[in-house]
């Protein structure tokens, strides 16, 4: 199963890493809705890969994808990638 890294609005500067059950490559880009901590937050699907950072186990599952709106562009999640 891939691993989705989002980008969270967090004074943490990384990615957090979860379970892409539903997702594919078309979602990147997208908002996701995603446990964190105690809540849930919304994030932005940056990237999907093999790897996590973390151990599997440790892992939680991306709750919804907003599809009704559209993914932002790769070149403007490159050019917050570089602002970063």
């Amino acid at each position: 199963m891939p691993i989705a890294k989002v980008a969270l609005d967090t004074p943490l500067h990384r990615l957090f890493d979860y379970l892409a059950e539903d997702v594919d490559a078309c979602d990147i880009g997208r908002r996701v809705r995603v446990p964190f901590g105690r809540r849930e937050e919304w994030g932005v699907l940056v990237a999907l890969t093999e790897h996590a950072e973390v151990a599997p186990e440790q892992l939680k599952a991306i709750r919804s994808v907003d599809r009704d709106l559209p993914p932002l562009p790769a070149e403007l999640i490159d050019l917050a990638r570089f602002a970063a």
